[in-house]
C-alpha cells in the first residue's frame, strides 16, 4: 500500500471514529447507547453497507437519503412485521445518528410512514404454572434469572447491568432488595421473593466453590465460561443470552401457545406481566407496584417518594404478595 493510499484510509477511519462519537458519546443512558447502536447497525445491514461515514455520505442527495427512510420503515412494517414500539426506538436512533451530525431530514413527513400504533397480537402474562415448567428444567443460573423478572418486575434489559452490590439481603424476609439501574436516572428500588433468593444465593455460591473470586463489582449474572481459562474473567450475561436461554427452555417445554405463527406471551417481558397482574390481584397499592416496576413520572415522580420500608411492606396486603409470587 502506497503512502498516499495509507494516508487515505487514516483519513477515512478517523472520519468514522468522529462520525460514531457524535453519536453515541451524545447518549447518557447506557442502555439506550446499547439500543440505539444495535438500531443503527439494522439500518446500516438494510443498506448493505458496514462504515458509518458512508452513511453520511449518502447525505450528500438528502431526498435520496429520505427515500432509503422510507423503503426500511416500510421494510420493518410490513416485511418484517414489527411492533410499532420497535420501529419507534429505530427510526430514532436513525434520528438521533443524523441531527448529531448535522444532517437535516424530513423527519415530520417520513414519521407519517410508521403508521398508528398496533398490538402485533393480544399477549398475556405467563401463568404460575407455565412458569414452574420453566424453572423446573432450568439450570441454575436460569432458573436465578426467570425468578427474578416474574418476583421483582426487573426488565430483561436491565439484569445485564446488575453487580453483585446492588443486591442487599433483607434478613427479617429472607428477601433481596434490588437497587435497578443504580448508576442511571431512571434508578428505583424493587424486591424479590424468598424463593428467588434462595437461587440467586445457590448461583453465587457455586461460583465461588468453582473458585470464582466474588467481589462488589462481579456481574450477578454471567455468561457460560471456561472455568479454568475464564474463570475470574466474568462478562455479564447480554439480553441476547437472556433471551436465547428463555427460548430454548421455551422449545423444550412448549410453555407458550402459539397463535396464527406468534405467541400469544411475550418471551421475557411475560414475565414481567406476570408480576404486574400478581400485584394487582394480590391487591397492593398500585402506586408502590408501579414504582417497583420503575414507572415513575409525573406526580408519581415528583411527590410519591416511599421509604424502602414501605415499598417492601406496603400495606397490609403486600406482605401477602410476596407468596403469591412464588412459584
Amino acid at each position: 500500500m502506497s503512502t498516499r493510499e495509507l494516508e487515505a484510509q487514516q483519513q477515512q477511519q478517523t472520519l468514522s471514529d468522529e462520525v460514531f462519537r457524535n453519536f453515541i458519546d451524545s447518549i447518557d443512558n447506557e442502555i439506550t447507547k446499547r439500543s440505539y447502536r444495535y438500531s443503527i447497525n439494522y439500518f446500516m445491514n438494510f443498506l448493505r453497507i458496514s462504515r458509518y461515514e458512508d452513511l453520511i455520505s449518502l447525505s450528500s442527495d438528502t431526498k435520496k437519503l429520505e427515500g432509503f427512510i422510507r423503503d426500511y420503515i416500510t421494510y420493518m412494517r410490513q416485511d418484517r412485521k414489527l411492533s410499532s414500539a420497535t420501529v419507534s426506538v429505530r427510526i430514532a436512533a436513525i434520528s438521533h445518528f443524523y441531527e448529531m451530525n448535522d444532517v437535516i431530514i424530513n423527519w415530520r413527513e417520513l414519521k407519517k410512514f410508521k403508521g398508528r400504533h398496533r398490538n402485533i397480537t393480544e399477549d398475556r402474562p405467563y401463568t404460575r404454572d407455565e412458569i414452574k415448567k420453566l424453572v423446573d428444567v432450568a439450570p441454575l443460573r436460569d432458573k436465578a434469572i426467570i425468578l427474578l423478572m416474574a418476583s421483582s418486575g426487573v426488565r430483561r434489559g436491565a439484569i445485564p447491568f446488575l453487580r453483585v452490590r446492588d443486591i442487599t439481603r433483607i434478613d427479617e424476609y429472607k428477601q433481596y432488595k434490588i437497587n435497578v439501574y443504580k448508576k442511571e436516572q431512571e434508578s428505583y428500588i424493587t424486591y424479590c421473593t424468598p424463593e428467588c433468593t434462595k437461587f440467586i444465593e445457590q448461583y453465587m455460591k457455586w461460583r465461588e466453590r468453582l473458585g470464582e473470586k466474588i467481589t462488589p463489582n462481579t456481574p450477578l449474572f454471567r455468561t457460560e465460561f471456561d472455568p479454568v481459562l475464564q474463570l475470574n474473567r466474568p462478562q455479564a450475561i447480554g439480553v441476547e443470552g437472556i433471551a436465547g436461554a428463555i427460548k430454548r427452555l421455551i422449545n423444550d417445554t412448549a410453555a407458550r401457545i402459539s397463535t396464527g405463527g406468534r405467541t400469544e406471551i411475550m418471551q421475557t417481558h411475560g414475565f414481567r406481566k406476570f408480576f404486574k397482574t400478581t400485584c394487582i390481584n394480590a391487591g397492593m397499592n398500585p402506586l408502590y407496584s408501579e414504582y417497583v416496576m420503575g414507572h415513575r413520572s409525573g406526580l408519581t415522580k415528583s411527590y410519591f417518594k416511599p421509604t424502602d420500608q414501605e415499598l417492601l411492606e406496603g400495606n397490609d396486603k403486600a406482605l401477602v404478595m410476596w407468596p403469591q409470587l412464588t412459584i
